[in-house]
């Protein structure tokens, strides 16, 4: 009996050794990624980038991931090096201005001002994340604003170039701001022809900018709700699942109680809102606003592509310095029906078209498209208007019929469906939403024979 007393104290004390080891184990994780205990590793996140070793090891990366042919990691190598004033030459800008400047506590900071076209009254000011001297990755945007009619103002926040001067995000709001007085105070630019240009983190310099100081409007590309949810949803981001909001400051970044009932035309522009959350943050904002969805702006790699999408992102800016298209209505979501047999008798109804989204929960291409194409707000109010959306699951008899019936055998898949249920046309994978409404077919299209 002893020795049974002896050994379930044993096992009862060693059971509590592995509880407090668990419990001290997660204590310490918790405190290594809370921005409360350790500030330094969310500036270095949402600031990345800013060493050379860094930018080599995400060439590398990039290279693993995308081949070796992939302009992300040539973008990165290029950052790596020496900047040469024949990158301008190189991506078809004129030579800017270069310009000094001071923030509020004496740091000196230095930015490039590329002039408009003649004639041109507006200025941007963009209010980037990461990369000193980061003309590779901001090349495309120079010329699509400079076509708008604006003015590009770039600067380097402090540390950026000293790696000794003290850096995070809350000194680049400072610098952000910096810049701002010195657009207004020396360059004679008047607020009402100023337009805040920010990316993720810089989105929320952005619009702590606006919330002091008046401007004519905002390009916000990849802007979160708060910085919590978008560190969570990044792939692979399981430690900052276990940091409680309470270890963030400023209430997690919180970007939407930065927009008042009263607030500056506002342009949110995004690739993957389903990881950096522009999508909330666009729905939880008031008019005037307007929303694009661009496909070659991954916000993990920075690189983006505005070859590909340089057209609609110019007709959006025009549209917003214009003031066009802003009061954009609540669509809400798409009002899916679960039963085609349903949809059917609607489209006899009604004279339209039947939409059949074929998917399935375990497929990340289906998932995609449910927090890109499908929450975009002109393929929502398009497809609301236009057409009887049914969703089917292949999970379900009615989907897995259909499927056998038409052959088909990759998901995604959207069908294009008459009252008489003959295919009218088929889109089969992600297709996203500048595609999606382009693809989008008429009433009276003929049917289709196949694909």
């Amino acid at each position: 009996m002893a020795k049974e007393k002896k050994g379930a104290r044993y096992f009862l004390k060693l059971f509590a050794f592995l509880v407090v080891s668990v419990f001290l184990g997660l204590g310490a994780l918790i405190c290594l990624f809370a921005p409360v205990t350790n500030p330094g590793f969310l500036s270095d996140i949402l600031y990345r980038g800013r060493q050379e070793k860094d930018l080599k090891q995400m060439a590398m990366v990039s290279r693993r991931m995308m081949g070796d042919s992939n302009r992300s990691a040539a973008i990165f190598e290029q950052l790596a090096g020496a900047f040469n004033e024949s990158e301008f030459k190189d991506a078809g800008l004129d030579a800017p201005e270069v310009l000094t400047f001071k923030t509020g506590d004496g740091i000196e900071l230095e930015g490039w001002y590329f002039k408009g076209t003649e004639g041109s009254t507006d200025t941007v000011l963009v209010c980037y994340n990461g990369f000193n001297k980061r003309l590779p990755v901001i090349a495309g945007y120079v010329k699509v604003f400079q076509d708008a009619g604006l003015s590009v103002f770039l600067f380097d926040y402090r540390g950026l170039k000293d790696k000794g001067v003290k850096f995070s995000e809350y000194t680049a709001i400072d610098d952000a701001r910096a810049a701002y007085d010195f657009l207004i105070k020396d360059k004679g630019v008047t607020p009402e022809h100023l337009v805040i240009f920010g990316r993720e983190m810089g989105a929320h310099a952005a619009l702590k900018i606006a919330r002091e100081k008046p401007c004519k409007a905002l390009i916000l590309e990849e802007p979160w709700f708060d910085v919590k949810s978008f560190m969570e949803s990044v792939p692979g981001a399981i430690a900052m699942r276990l940091v409680p909001a309470s270890f963030y400051k400023d209430n997690c970044l919180n970007n939407v109680e930065l927009v008042g009932k009263e607030h500056p035309p506002i342009l949110v522009v995004t690739e993957a809102p389903h990881i950096s959350g522009a999508g909330h943050f666009y729905k939880a904002i008031s008019s005037p606003k307007s929303y694009l969805f661009v496909e070659g702006l991954p916000p993990l790699t920075l690189a983006p592509d505005m070859k590909r999408e340089d057209v609609r992102y110019l007709n959006k800016v025009k549209d917003l310095l214009a003031g066009v298209g802003l009061e954009a209505p609540e669509v809400g979501e798409v009002a899916w029906k679960d039963s085609l047999a349903e949809g059917l008798v609607a489209s006899k109804q009604t004279g339209k078209l039947v939409l059949v989204e074929l998917g399935a929960e375990w497929c990340p291409p289906c998932r995609k498209m449910e927090a890109t194409t499908y929450v975009d707000p002109d393929v929502v109010a398009r497809i609301n208007k236009d057409f009887i959306p049914v969703k089917l699951d292949l999970k379900g008899e009615e989907a897995q019929n259909l499927s056998d019936s038409l052959g088909i055998r990759s998901i995604p898949t959207a069908l294009f469906m008459n009252a008489e249920g003959k295919v009218i046309k088929k889109l089969t994978g992600y297709v996203g939403p500048g595609k999606y409404l382009e693809e989008l077919p008429k009433a009276d299209a003929p049917v289709s024979s196949g694909d």
